[in-house]
């Protein structure tokens, strides 16, 4: 609760009235002669006459020490004798007490902001800090906090352990007054902001409303000083003073590896944990590979120039490691200069019967080894393994146990990792399920890939896209084979090991490469018949695609519901009226109740502009009704759903989100959004993220120039939702699946259940980065700030989750290596996989 007066402490100060216009009763303090460093006053206040009281607090040698009305008494109004008497008037003040004496006032405020005197008396403090006393004083100070704040912490579960780097995940809501805007730690002087806002669902339920408890989940790295330090943890209020509500002593690591010698972040406890193979765990892969209906063999392909002698033993070594005994190594070299290489090769070749050597006379090249390298081979299927990487030891029993489960698959990929040049693991790549829009910008899928003998020995590769080569033989296989003939495992089974010639450490190593990146996917969409240009970005080897549209755009309405605010209603319509590009579109307003003269004027001026219906609908608030109302009322081949809190960043929105829309089987498309401050606010959804396990924004929080992970903020991809604060849908696919749930889910992620719908009908959902806007985020609709709107939000999460509980569990874009509970793609701890030989 905040002061009622505008005024500084001493202004207040300087108007007290000394006021015999209250009933005050005190419960504790019992004994006022005891010494003690914090003094706890509690008990109950109420005004004989002229309002309510808003505000209490206690004056003590200058210092003001603010209370809560924070108690239900309903006794005092038949003590009292007043039947209007507040429920709300019993109260708490803790103060801290100085050494020597003082005089203590309880004084109390109304609405007028004139603080006056309700109680009076000295004290005096101790004359030295005991431990009693001091933790009685940290005690106190703990209750202050969580009188002040609602807070949890899932982890750290122990504060005890000695750290050097904590994350610390949690939410915090505030108990009264403005709600949390910004959370940040405090160890000393160095402080750490964290990335508030994350949805929790589960806060809402267990706050019953309370302002802002839906995006009161956060997150929180930082570095422990050596010799430890008091950590506080802050809120902040509005535009408020930062005010603590956790502190936590922290014990630091007195004798921490250099940071150097580490593993980046904590992905190497993370191999520790869930990527290390047990004696017990190599003994069931056995046993399960016996079980196997198949066992095909497997050709590990590897053309070979100049390698390091060291990394050349290593890449081999790791295939003669495999756990999967079904295998062959075919090795070519193209013709080397360095004699170690012919050596070795041939060395292995006479050790083990399961490894072939072809030397090549003439230099031709990548390409041309990796053909040479396929007629050695006749496995049923092809595996690919430069000459300085490494395979995983379960790598291809991974791979075979995917061809038993799924015997139609023609490609299969794994997630993939780097070796750095101290030999470390690090940077894990964990990938996308098949994602066509996202490879096009970018090959993910790369390490490990296998392929069915009889697919890549058709299509081989190709000289001319040198660098590229297997970018372009995956382009022109998909054209061949169907998206679930393409499979995904889930795991680091491949090393990419980083030097300076390596695209793992530099991807200007091969300066080529790039250049054949974009002619591969340009033939790519040639041969498929897209009108589209591959187009350079500043984003490393990626690119991106521009659709072109045809000679007369298809027309758009643009469906906005509405209701007052005309400061964000008209922000939003004169952007998009004054800075769109798109030629063919319509503004269709739904206002949804305005009373508001303001507003109601400004729509009465749109009436007059040719591009604008309105359409009034004097009704309760209700997302879905109010987008399907309008979507009946359009003619037009697209839709854009637009929230009336957004204003346009990106002239071209609408050419870059029609032309995505256009694509063969796209059902929606969704925009970047930012917050006001430049931030990410929306770059797609993850289902199964959030506190609540229902859904989150990918990248939220982010810096608008932040890459995200693995370039995913910045890069068009498919994603299993998108946001209908801005989506353009394709009417004729809106009408298909009814349009959003009226019945069931008015105003909570509706959104998230219509791109499931679609999905479910075999459209995809795309996000674009090349459409931005800024959004005040419900603005409109403003908080979960009652019970009934906590248990109507409540209702439709489980509505949600009920309809869609195998989606919400496995979001085919989001691998499962990656965590949900926190923020998004930082790894899981633990993973949601399971050893398929613990469930043959």
């Amino acid at each position: 609760m905040q002061n009622p007066s505008p005024h500084s402490d001493s202004d207040d100060a300087a108007r007290i009235q000394i006021s015999q216009q209250v009933h005050l009763w005190l419960d504790e303090p019992i004994d006022w002669t005891r010494k003690v460093r914090r003094l706890r006053i509690s008990g109950w206040c109420v005004a004989k006459r002229d309002g309510p009281l808003l505000a209490i607090r206690a004056e003590l040698r200058g210092k003001s020490f603010v209370g809560y009305f924070d108690r239900e008494r309903p006794e005092v109004a038949a003590h009292v004798r007043q039947p209007d008497a507040p429920r709300w008037c019993g109260f708490t003040v803790d103060v801290q007490v100085p050494f020597g004496r003082g005089r203590l006032e309880l004084q109390v405020a109304r609405a007028d902001g004139v603080w006056r005197k309700a109680y009076a008396r000295n004290i005096r403090g101790p004359a030295f800090v005991s431990l009693a006393g001091w933790k009685q004083s940290r005690e106190m100070e703990a209750a202050d906090m969580r009188r002040r704040f609602h807070s949890w912490f899932d982890s750290p579960d122990d504060w005890s352990r000695p750290v050097r780097d904590l994350h610390i995940l949690g939410w915090c809501a505030a108990a009264t007054g403005e709600a949390v805007t910004q959370i940040r730690g405090r160890i000393g002087v160095k402080k750490f902001p964290a990335n508030y806002g994350i949805i929790r669902p589960d806060v809402v339920a267990a706050l019953g409303g309370k302002p802002d408890a839906l995006r009161s989940g956060f997150v929180l790295d930082l570095e422990v000083p050596r010799l430890g330090g008091e950590l506080v943890l802050e809120a902040r209020r509005g535009h408020g003073e930062w005010e603590p509500f956790f502190k936590q002593r922290l014990r630091g690591l007195l004798r921490a590896r250099p940071r150097e010698l580490e593993t980046v972040g904590n992905y190497a406890e993370w191999i520790r944990r869930y990527d290390a193979l047990s004696a017990n765990d190599r003994r069931q892969i056995g046993q399960h590979i016996e079980r196997f209906q198949r066992r095909p063999l497997i050709s590990v392909v590897m053309p070979v120039y100049n390698a390091d002698a060291k990394h050349l033993r290593a890449a081999i070594d790791s295939v003669r490691a495999q756990l999967y005994p079904h295998w062959e190594l075919c090795l070519v070299d193209d013709a080397s200069p360095a004699e170690h290489v012919c050596a070795i090769l041939s060395r292995y070749a006479a050790r083990d019967s399961r490894i072939r050597v072809h030397f090549r006379k003439t230099n031709g090249g990548i390409a041309a080894a990796s053909n040479d390298a396929l007629g050695l081979a006749t496995g049923e299927f092809i595996a690919l393994l430069d000459h300085d990487d490494a395979l995983a030891p379960a790598a291809l029993y991974f791979v075979a146990e995917e061809i038993n489960r799924q015997p139609e698959a023609q490609i299969i990929y794994s997630d993939e990792d780097k070796i750095d040049l101290l030999g470390r693991r690090t940077n894990p790549h964990f990938k996308s399920d098949w994602n066509h829009t996202l490879f096009l910008a970018q090959n993910f899928v790369s390490h490990l890939s296998v392929f069915a003998a009889p697919l890549i020995k058709r299509l081989r590769f190709r000289s001319d896209f040198e660098g590229s080569q297997d970018y372009d033989l995956i382009l022109r296989a998909v054209e061949e084979i169907g998206p679930a003939q393409i499979r995904h495992l889930p795991r680091v089974l491949y090393h990419w090991r980083m030097s300076a010639e390596s695209a793992a450490l530099n991807m200007q190593a091969k300066p080529k490469a790039r250049a054949a990146a974009i002619r591969a996917v340009q033939e790519h969409l040639d041969r498929r018949g897209l009108a589209a240009q591959v187009e350079r970005t500043d984003l490393e080897d990626f690119q991106r695609i521009r659709y072109l549209l045809p000679a007369v755009p298809p027309k758009v309405s643009i469906i906005i519901p509405t209701r007052d605010l005309i400061e964000r209603l008209r922000p939003c319509v004169d952007s998009i009226l004054a800075r769109t590009t798109y030629a063919n579109f319509e503004i269709i307003l739904v206002d949804n109740g305005t009373r508001d003269p303001a507003a109601l004027a400004y729509l009465e001026q749109l009436r007059s502009n040719l591009r604008v219906r309105i359409f009034r609908r004097d009704e309760e608030f209700n997302y879905g009704s109010l987008n399907n109302f309008a979507v009946r009322e359009s003619d037009a081949e697209f839709v854009a759903l637009l929230n009336n809190d957004l204003t346009v960043e990106t002239p071209a929105w609408l050419e870059e989100m029609v032309g995505q829309a256009l694509q063969p089987g796209v059902g929606a498309v969704g925009a970047r959004l930012l917050f006001p401050d430049g931030r990410i606010q929306h770059a797609g959804v993850v289902l199964g993220a959030g506190g609540g396990g229902l859904a989150d924004h990918a990248h939220k929080g982010l810096p608008r120039d932040n890459h995200g992970y693995f370039s995913r903020a910045l890069l068009a991809q498919e994603v299993s939702a998108v946001t209908a604060a801005c989506m353009v849908v394709r009417r004729s696919a809106y009408l298909e699946v009814n349009g959003f749930d009226a019945e069931h889910l008015k105003i909570a992620f509706n959104d998230v259940d219509f791109c499931l719908r679609l999905r479910e009908r075999g459209y995809h959902i795309i996000y674009t980065p090349y459409a931005e806007f800024i959004h005040w985020e419900s603005a409109s609709r403003g908080l979960e700030d009652s019970r009934a709107k906590a248990e109507r939000f409540w209702a439709e999460v489980s509505c949600v989750k009920e309809r869609w509980p195998d989606a919400l569990a496995a979001d085919p874009f989001y691998n499962p290596n990656l965590a949900l509970d926190e923020q998004l793609f930082t790894l899981a701890f633990p993973p949601r996989t399971t050893p398929p030989w613990l469930n043959p």
